[in-house]
């Protein structure tokens, strides 16, 4: 809750920390940097393993009915997802969408649920009407990525709209006989499936029309090294790789220039030591066998903890924002660590099950 709460202070051109001190508008960092995490890329990874955290509380508290950890867990979750909006990266834009879009799908059978997390949108699309105001009120919008998403969505003009169709679907749910509330729940998700479509299609004819390379602040430039790096690799370099964090030497070594992307500007002559895509960065570094290994990890958890909230959205928003980003340590040891506490969860239900048998065996024998 500090990070979001510092992070949205910053947006509003308050800096309660002084971490932006000595930076002003047009600097890199004050743009770019925010909360105590670093920049916003870094923040997103942050949130694509949190944020799935807090929804969990946040669905407990649902399914529990207990009203005052219901507000305050969606208060909490609502100022992460406005964050979330408002950061800068793709990426973070990418996490909320996951989220939201899995919590959905998990709790269609859930009665009640689909009730909250609407009204929790509404609440969303609300703040981000009233906070893109408060900026333009504060005259702060150039505290905001110029030239990403977030300045066009604290401006949209769509938010109240949205918060409109958004308390009219909360009513109908409440409206609806739950025997027929299964043919409303079908039309949405319809309809979210129609509006990702469209959204994915605008973006791959928007990659057609544009150079590749240049895509994602030359992210794609990145993709095109690595394929390029384990195309040019012997048998023992595509099965094993170049070794853990070989990506940028190997790199270097195969490719005029490197992994150097930019000869002007912020980031002149930094060499990058990833792909900005962790399957790339595996395949590059471990080989074939390697992405295996990494596969394994996501799809033997997906088969394990099917049936846990919390295991099933870290795995699908992580795997989805690992595709455009990379590991880090604010993402990478708490993803692991959550997925431990998943493990433990199934060994202790695995216990008690086991328990429970033993003393219907015994009372049977008695």
């Amino acid at each position: 809750m500090a990070v979001t709460l510092i992070g949205l202070l910053q947006k509003l051109g308050y800096d309660p920390l002084g971490l932006l001190k000595g930076y002003v508008v047009g600097d890199w960092e004050f743009t770019h940097m925010l909360t105590t995490l670093g920049n916003s890329n870094w923040l997103s990874g942050y949130y694509s393993v949190m944020f799935p955290f807090s929804m969990t509380l946040f669905h407990r508290a649902v399914e529990a009915g207990k009203k005052g950890p219901t507000l305050l867990a969606g208060t909490c979750n609502m100022l992460a997802m406005m964050l979330l909006l408002l950061q800068g990266s793709d990426s973070g834009v990418i996490v909320a969408c996951t989220v939201m879009g899995v919590c959905f799908w998990l709790d269609r059978k859930q009665t009640g649920h689909w009730e909250v997390y609407f009204l929790f949108l509404a609440a969303v699309a609300l703040g981000m009407c009233r906070w893109g105001k408060w900026m333009l009120y504060l005259g702060t919008f150039d505290i905001l990525l110029q030239d990403g998403i977030a300045k066009k969505l604290a401006a949209w003009q769509g938010w109240i709209p949205v918060a409109a169709g958004c308390l009219l679907l909360w009513g109908a749910c409440r409206r609806i006989p739950e025997n027929k509330k299964k043919i409303l729940q079908e039309g949405v998700l319809c309809c979210a499936l129609a509006g990702i479509a469209v959204v994915l299609a605008w973006y791959l004819h928007r990659l057609l029309v544009i150079d590749f390379a240049e895509w994602g602040n030359r992210r794609g430039r990145l993709w095109q090294m690595a394929w390029m790096g384990f195309r040019k690799g012997n048998l023992h370099q595509k099965l094993l790789g170049a070794g853990p964090d070989c990506f940028a030497s190997y790199l270097g070594e195969l490719l005029p220039g490197g992994t150097v992307l930019f000869d002007k500007g912020y980031f002149e002559g930094s060499v990058f030591t990833n792909a900005h895509n962790e399957w790339l960065t595996t395949l590059v570094n471990m080989g074939l066998l390697g992405v295996a290994a990494y596969a394994a990890v996501f799809i033997t958890a997906l088969q394990t903890y099917r049936k846990n909230f919390l295991a099933v959205l870290l795995l699908l928003t992580y795997g989805i924002h690992s595709l455009i980003s990379f590991q880090q340590v604010l993402n990478a040891p708490l993803f692991f660590l959550i997925l431990g506490l998943c493990e433990a969860a199934a060994r202790g239900e695995k216990t008690k099950t086991n328990q429970m048998d033993t003393d219907e065996e015994l009372l049977e024998a008695i």
